[in-house]
């Protein structure tokens, strides 16, 4: 069994206010970290863009890429949604040495749970990339093939990645599991300049560098998790904390799961919409998970430590007020940017991607699919953090019930949509359905915790809504006002600067007049922090 010699833990702040405080710290940090990470994997995807364009090479990256990340995710949501709550409880209730030997057990069991689904998926492998691309055509089979058996190995090491950032976030020290994206960026990067226009090594070199950047993510978490560790592979599967995590890890694992079918619906749908479909989707939604890792994993990951510890208190008042805090706070920063997102899709679509192979015509396919995906950041946000507040309460399956009924109905969008709109409709399909999942999970978590206050919730939530439209109004306007000059990429930036800027303004004077109470809240925290600077 792995050992792990338990640090001197930060306690849960003495005061409303210290606690508001700290949280704003800590937000502060890691969306500082997200931001950095996330504009890496910017340059990544433009030099993809770059070199690869929406070719079937690029199509081919893009769809291993997904099959890998499917069982990531659902060990991302088996570890996250059980160890986080687990650990906490354990280590309230018996201490730093029982927490350290469950932590342990823990690295054991899932490392060679990885091991079989690894040595699974690459026995499996042709019919799940068949599965996935079809038998319209083989080049496209072929290519996609090669790549996913070439990144599988990746499994493993990401797995023990997502075991020391779970308990990492367990012990508030939330930065390190958000400095995972730079090796991953990076090594993208190197990758695909390596080979310069020789497209199939670039591909190659590319799924290689996702083996290679799980390796290093290990190798930068280790001194995080302690100074001094001693690991021995001696799983202990009677441990019935395991079994219990196991128990409740099955309805997140479904509901991740189900959640991320969604997306694989959405490509296997696009392979099957001509060349390039694929890609365009996925350069537009890297974007809205930029927005989403910089403005919403934050404070989503440090609510979720604090949710934790409340639950474990059976603080079910507590929660309600951190959910309502949350969603608050999120709905006030990323409104804007979702409204801007639709108005001046086309601008920030052709300052990341436009070079290379990826043209004009490239620019206006994929900026259509980017607005309708950005129709869903508020929804996906809130969904986010609803789920957080179930898995801190240790219930499980109401994510997975909502996941299953967004999941069915995007299934449903996907067929009528896409046969209309063809990939822009499979992004609308995505947002309507994760509209309607977050409205679904606000309701269930209201009546679990015995009838959280929404009305004025809800307020908030409309004069935020409306503060939105005229943000993206007045940047739509400007926009038609001020065309871009030169299409180049400082015309392109200046022209995005410009236009952002008078809806920044507009929703800002939006925000003071219908008084929304968000607002002073954020100034009030953002002011005492700095303050006691």
């Amino acid at each position: 069994m792995a050992h792990f010699k338990e640090g001197i833990e930060q306690g849960e702040p003495t005061s409303a206010q210290a606690a508001r405080d700290a949280t704003l710290k800590a937000t502060f940090a890691v969306t500082l970290v997200v931001f950095a990470s996330k504009a890496l994997g910017f340059v990544r995807e433009m030099v993809a863009a770059n070199y690869l364009g929406l070719s079937a090479y690029r199509d081919a990256y893009t769809t291993a890429n997904t099959i890998l990340y499917i069982p990531i995710l659902l060990f991302n949501s088996c570890l996250f949604a059980t160890l986080v709550p687990m650990y906490t409880e354990t280590r309230e209730l018996h201490g730093p040495r029982h927490s350290a030997r469950y932590v342990g057990n823990v690295v054991s069991v899932f490392t060679l749970a990885s091991l079989a689904v690894l040595a699974l998926m690459l026995v499996f492998s042709p019919l799940i990339v068949l599965a996935m691309t079809g038998r319209s055509n083989p080049l496209q089979y072929e290519l996609t093939l090669t790549a996913t058996r070439l990144m599988m190995p990746a499994l493993v090491m990401n797995v023990v990645s997502i075991v020391f950032s779970a308990v990492l976030n367990a012990r508030r020290r939330f930065v390190p599991s958000q400095l995972m994206g730079f090796p991953l960026s990076l090594c993208g990067i190197v990758a695909l300049m390596m080979f310069g226009g020789r497209q199939y090594e670039q591909m190659t070199a590319q799924a290689l560098s996702v083996v290679v950047a799980s390796v290093i993510q290990v190798a930068i978490l280790v001194p995080f998790v302690h100074r001094k560790w001693r690991f021995e592979l001696r799983p202990d599967f009677g441990d019935e904390r395991i079994r219990r995590m196991i128990r409740l890890a099955a309805p997140a694992m479904m509901a991740m799961g189900v959640g991320e079918l969604n997306h694989t619906i959405d490509r296997m749908i696009a392979n099957r919409l001509g060349e390039g479909s694929v890609s365009a989707l996925g350069s537009a939604y890297i974007l809205v998970t930029f927005a989403l890792g910089v403005f919403s994993v934050p404070l989503t990951t440090v609510m979720f430590t604090r949710m934790s510890e409340r639950a474990t208190r059976g603080d079910r008042h507590g929660i309600g007020e951190l959910v309502k805090e949350s969603v608050g706070v999120l709905s006030l920063v990323v409104v804007p940017i979702m409204a801007l997102s639709m108005a001046l899709g086309g601008d920030i679509i052709a300052l990341a991607f436009r070079r290379g192979r990826f043209g004009d015509a490239e620019v206006t396919r994929t900026a259509t699919v980017f607005a309708f995906y950005a129709l869903g950041i508020l929804a996906f946000s809130l969904r986010d953090v609803l789920t957080r507040a179930f898995n801190a309460m240790k219930n499980t399956r109401t994510p997975m019930i909502v996941a299953l009924v967004s999941v069915a109905l995007n299934v449903i969008l996907n067929l009528i949509l896409s046969r209309y709109m063809g990939a822009a409709g499979l992004a609308l399909a995505t947002s309507i359905a994760g509209a309607v999942g977050a409205v679904m999970m606000l309701w269930l978590l209201r009546a679990r915790l015995g009838g959280m206050e929404l009305y004025p919730l809800v307020i908030e939530l409309l004069k935020t809504t409306v503060a939105g439209v005229l943000c993206g109004v007045a940047a739509w306007v400007m926009s038609g006002l001020m065309p871009v000059q030169r299409p180049t990429a400082m015309g392109t930036f200046i022209h995005l600067v410009v236009c952002a800027g008078s809806g920044l303004a507009v929703y800002a004077l939006a925000v003071y007049g219908l008084r929304i109470r968000q607002a002073g809240t954020l100034g009030d925290m953002i002011h005492s922090v700095m303050r006691r600077r």
